[in-house]
């Protein structure tokens, strides 16, 4: 999905009073954050002057304040500016993306920058020549001391030899050269020019609040870019995956992550199978085929949704693996696509944080996996404080968490603007 239509699927209703940066924490009831400048009633919230709140906004909900910045947000008042921020396709932001085309490999697909960037595999060198053919012809042999008879047959030898060395040198004739191949590509480029976006984006684009919620949530659904060939993935990682989603609904996001080949490679996902058993065959031993890794399994629990403490077990790991195999790439090293392999996946019931999962799924068995840790409640407790502390407060007010993960309208990004 390109960078200009992002948005044009996730409009979002507002209100002349309120507007809400809508993140839907499971079963279709939002929690969204109503971002007007109402009066708060405390003594302490009130004596925050315009200026100050001003201020506040703008190191919350952007980068930081750029020149001009400022006096742009007091002039149209700290509502406008909000709703502004959350319909970012009605933002001109021509300027960032007029420097983002000097970065080529932002608009590459996944194909393209694994067949530009992987460096070339080595060459073996060829074997060196111990003689050369041309020393033997040159060399005449002494004939005088032969008897008579043998002469024709000596002479014979050596035209045969001088034929040989002929076709040689012919041989030996440089072809018409072909097209050179390009020099390979630096491969540390691909991470390099998302770092240089980042940094454009931050200091250039005037979608502030949309560039801050795309940190957000690379930052929450994280990768290691320099975990073998995940540097080719990450591009469309950030553009597919996390872009397109950052001001959608949160199930669709975590679904966009899991079906996400960077995150299934980082995580090992892509190796995680049902054990295939084999028979011993003459010399070879029975023995086991793939296997269930449970990295996806325990980070989708602990750190995507429910938070380290939010109620799972060892065994609801073993079973999310379980719900999980099958679920790899495509020809990782050459296309990077995800790939659902039926062959590889365990088709049996399962039973995830109590929910049982009738065998026979297939694909299914991850997508309900989702749906169960989208809608429980430790994941909307863990996101609406990790959303709260970042844009009211490092402790933001514990009501208005216990609102949002109560699955209400809650006001939570209100507070973003102190004095509300």
């Amino acid at each position: 999905m390109r960078a200009g239509n992002v948005f044009k699927h996730k409009a979002m209703k507002r209100s002349a009073v309120a507007s809400m940066l809508v993140f839907v924490l499971g079963f279709q009831v939002m929690a969204s954050f109503n971002l007007t400048a109402a009066q708060r009633s405390t003594k302490k919230q009130s004596t925050m002057t315009d200026n100050q709140r001003i201020a506040h906004v703008l190191s919350r909900l952007t980068y930081g304040a750029r020149p001009g910045d400022f006096e742009k947000v007091k002039a149209t008042g700290v509502a406008a500016f909000i709703n502004q921020q959350l319909d970012p396709d009605s933002i001109d932001n021509s300027t960032a993306i007029a420097k983002l085309r000097r970065l080529p490999t932002l608009g590459m697909a996944t194909p393209v920058i694994i067949e530009q960037y992987t460096p070339p595999k080595p060459v073996p060198s060829a074997s060196p020549v111990v003689a050369k053919v041309e020393t033997a012809v040159n060399q005449t042999p002494n004939l005088a001391n032969q008897e008579p008879g043998k002469l024709p047959a000596m002479s014979a030898m050596q035209n045969e030899m001088q034929m040989d060395a002929k076709k040689d040198d012919v041989s030996k004739m440089p072809a018409a050269s072909p097209k050179p191949t390009p020099p390979p590509k630096n491969p540390q480029m691909v991470v390099t020019e998302l770092q240089r976006a980042k940094l454009l984006r931050a200091v250039y684009s005037d979608q502030q609040l949309y560039e801050l919620m795309v940190d957000f949530w690379e930052n929450h659904f994280s990768i290691f870019a320099n975990k073998d060939d995940d540097r080719y993935l990450l591009t469309g990682y950030d553009r597919e995956t996390i872009r397109p989603f950052a001001l959608a609904r949160f199930r669709d996001l975590l679904g966009a992550t899991a079906h996400s080949p960077a995150m299934l490679f980082y995580l090992d996902n892509w190796r995680s199978s049902v054990p295939r058993p084999y028979p011993a065959r003459g010399d070879k031993p029975a023995g086991v085929d793939g296997g269930f890794n449970e990295n996806y399994a325990r980070e989708l629990m602990e750190l995507h949704t429910l938070g380290v403490d939010g109620g799972y077990t060892q065994k609801d790991v073993q079973e999310i693996a379980r719900c999980f195999s099958g679920w790899t790439i495509q020809k990782p090293n050459e296309q990077g696509l995800f790939l659902y392999r039926p062959g590889l996946h365990d088709d049996g019931e399962k039973i995830v944080l109590g929910h049982k999962i009738l065998p026979g799924g297939g694909i299914a068995d991850g997508e309900r996996v989702l749906d169960i840790l989208a809608t429980h409640p430790s994941t909307a407790r863990f996101i609406a404080t990790k959303l709260a502390r970042r844009f009211i407060s490092d402790d933001p007010p514990q009501s208005v968490i216990d609102r949002a993960a109560a699955g209400r309208l809650a006001p939570v990004l209100r507070h973003a603007s102190p004095g509300d």
